[in-house]
Formats: C-alpha cells, sequence, structure tokens
C-alpha cells in the first residue's frame, strides 16, 4: 500500500463514519448511502451500505515531535483498505473511492443489525509484511517503507455518524548523533547512522520499553515520535562500557598555544575522578583500547588534521595538536593525551602519536609539567 506523508501535519487521524445518508456541505459529489438492506449471494449475509470519511484537519488530534518540531500524517489514494471489525461482525473491508479536499472516502457493505453500543475497531495497514524498522534517509522515508497500523476504536449507532481517531501502533526514534557514530543501539539491534547529517530513524513497538546504550531506557507512547540528540559523545560499540567525548576540552586550560588547550598534571588531575556529569579522563587500559584502533594515515576535517580511531560503531577523532614539554618547548606535529594513570611520582602514562609513520603509543613518557590535551570518557 503507497503512502505518501506531508511535514507540518498532524501523525494520527480523525475518521468519520456514517450509515446513514450524508451529505458533506462543502462537497457535492458526496456518496450518499440509501441504507436499503441487501443480501450477499455468496454467504447469505444481509448488509447496509456503509461509508467512512478520513478527514487530515489540524486541531482534532496531534502527535509532536518531543521538541515541538514538524509532525507528520499520512494522505490516503483510491484504492487504499481500511478494515472495520468487531464481536459479532465479520472483518470488512472498504475501499476509498474518492479523495477531494483532504477528506478520503471509504465505501462498502457492512453487516447489518449491529447494536447501537457496540464498539467497532478501524484499521489501515500500512506496507503489510514489511521488514523494514530503521532508515538513514529521514522519517518521512521510515514511516511510508515501514510495517505498520493506524487503528481506532468508536461506538456504533445505527442511522448516525461516528467519529474515532486513527493511532498509529508504531513509535518513532529520530536520532541526532555525534559526527564519527557509525551506529546506534535500540533494544540490542544496531542501526546503520547517515555519515552526512548524522542521523537515523527506528520504528518501535508503541506501548514498549526502549532501551538506548544513549540514554537508558523509557516506555514509549504509541503514536509519537522521540527526538533523541547526542552529540557530545561517541559511542564504540558492545565491547566498549564507556563513551569517548567528541572534542578536546578547552576551559581552564593551564596554557593556550596555537589557539588551542594544553593541561600540565596540576591542572589535568581535576578530570583523573569523575565529574558531577560523569566525564573522566581515561584509564591507560582505555587507552591502549583506543590505540588498538588507530587508522592509518589522517583525516582532514575543516582544513583540520585529525588521527582516525575507528571500529564499525564508530570513530574518535583526536587532533595531532602538539604539546609543550617540561622546559615550556614546543613540540608540533604530534598528539599527546592525558591519562588518569599515575606511573610514578613525576610520570603520568598518555598515548603519544605523531604525523609520520612512528605511532608511539600509550607510554610514560612525559612528566607531569609537560602540558598535553584531554579528552574524556564517561560511562553508559
Amino acid at each position: 500500500m503507497k503512502r505518501r506523508f506531508f511535514r507540518g501535519l498532524p501523525l494520527v487521524v480523525a475518521v468519520l463514519l456514517a450509515t446513514s445518508c450524508s451529505k458533506d456541505e462543502n462537497n457535492d459529489k458526496e456518496v450518499v448511502n440509501s441504507g436499503t438492506e441487501v443480501v450477499t449471494p455468496e454467504n447469505n449475509v444481509k448488509t447496509v451500505p456503509f461509508t467512512l470519511k478520513v478527514k487530515n484537519g489540524k486541531g482534532i488530534s496531534k502527535v509532536s515531535y518531543a521538541d515541538n518540531g514538524t509532525e507528520v500524517q499520512p494522505s490516503f489514494e483510491v484504492g487504499d483498505k481500511v478494515v472495520i471489525s468487531g464481536t459479532g461482525i465479520s472483518d470488512t473491508e472498504l475501499t476509498c473511492e474518492k479523495v477531494e479536499d483532504g477528506v478520503a472516502v471509504f465505501t462498502g457493505d457492512i453487516a447489518s443489525g449491529i447494536a447501537d453500543g457496540t464498539t467497532l475497531t478501524a484499521t489501515v495497514k500500512v506496507n503489510e509484511g514489511s521488514v523494514t524498522v530503521s532508515s538513514t534517509t529521514s522519517m518521512v522515508d521510515l514511516i511510508e517503507n515501514c510495517a505498520h497500523n493506524y487503528e481506532g476504536t468508536f461506538e456504533y449507532t445505527s442511522g448516525k455518524d461516528a467519529e474515532c481517531t486513527l493511532k498509529d501502533d508504531k513509535s518513532y526514534l529520530e536520532f541526532t548523533l555525534a559526527e564519527g557514530q557509525k551506529k546506534v543501539s535500540v533494544n540490542g539491534t544496531w542501526y546503520d547512522v547517515n555519515q552526512t547529517s548524522h542521523q537515523a530513524w527506528v520504528a518501535v513497538d508503541g506501548g514498549a520499553t526502549v532501551v538506548t546504550r544513549i540514554k537508558g531506557s523509557k516506555q514509549v507512547t504509541a503514536g509519537v515520535i522521540y527526538t533523541i540528540e547526542c552529540t557530545d559523545v561517541v559511542d564504540l560499540g558492545p565491547d566498549w562500557n564507556i563513551f569517548w567525548k567528541a572534542a578536546n576540552e578547552t576551559e581552564n586550560s593551564s596554557l593556550v598555544f596555537q589557539g588551542l588547550a594544553y593541561y600540565d598534571w596540576a591542572a589535568a588531575e581535576v578530570f583523573a575522578s569523575q565529574d558531577a556529569n560523569g566525564y573522566r579522563l581515561p584509564t591507560k587500559t582505555e587507552m591502549e583500547s583506543l590505540y588498538a584502533l588507530a587508522q592509518g594515515g589522517y583525516v582532514n576535517k575543516d582544513n583540520v588534521s585529525y588521527k582516525e580511531f575507528s571500529n564499525e560503531y564508530g570513530s574518535v577523532f583526536l587532533q595531532p595538536a602538539g604539546y609543550k614539554d617540561s622546559d615550556d618547548d614546543p613540540v608540533l606535529g604530534v598528539g599527546a593525551y592525558w591519562t588518569n594513570t599515575v606511573y610514578n611520582d613525576e610520570r603520568i602514562w598518555r598515548l603519544k602519536f605523531n604525523t609520520g609513520t612512528n605511532n608511539i603509543g600509550v607510554n610514560d613518557g612525559d612528566l607531569k609539567s609537560c602540558h598535553l590535551s584531554v579528552r574524556l570518557v564517561r560511562g553508559l
């Protein structure tokens, strides 16, 4: 079933159901039901003509982005189907006969003799059988291609119009992530991230508890689109129990050299333990694990050269920003980053690499009086 979606409209839709003669005041081509009972020859079931209107009007029922951004709502085409079901009647499929002025008109026959007050359900099945649950293109692309249903209930009253809203049975997650994030985890499954927009979109069952590594767990509401932004850290995958911050620290440094921040150990030591936001310097072991992901060569971003440490889940980019030695002499073309692991009274373990082929790794080579860069981590 083909669907088109438009930004700026509600996600849930309103349905007007009519079992008697009716005429939309703004529609001269309204389908008119005579209400005359007929008998279907194939199964000897008595039915009456039935008309259903799907109206895409604002102000009926809305589901917005969590950040109060734009909204999404389906539109219908001639030939689309809606199913009416309920206790004591067989599922009844209606067909969209026309779409005019934002109103989709579905017609068909429904069983006669339905008792007043009977609760009926209207269901629109979208992309039935599709296995698509994520997109790296857009939210609209995901909703247009994943399998989901629009459902709503109403009480039947013979001879009177009925109204209900149709609500999407899925919830939708929109991720905006750090540069370098290649995949994002939802309920233990890793989904691709667009490497240009740094976004990903994932559909989950409405009402379920959803677990993400970057934001924890939350019970989601059907029909709601949740925006999740995490641009400050990079997740390197299931083998890691920490996130790497996406940028170097720049505040409260003991030295600014060539516009970049550097720290001697007295200044860097404040990062050795976890702060109120959970950030800290990496341990020697964590820095060694990062260094094992070193890629050959350097990546140029915004005319700045970075060393890439990468796997299939993400990349951490460290700038070879240079450092100052204990004599306050600049050493250029080198990356040097503090760990929180003390080697002895004079030295701290640190990661060091250069722009040549000699990538040095993690060692105890620098004195506490040297000025190095700081890149923090935090736990999951």
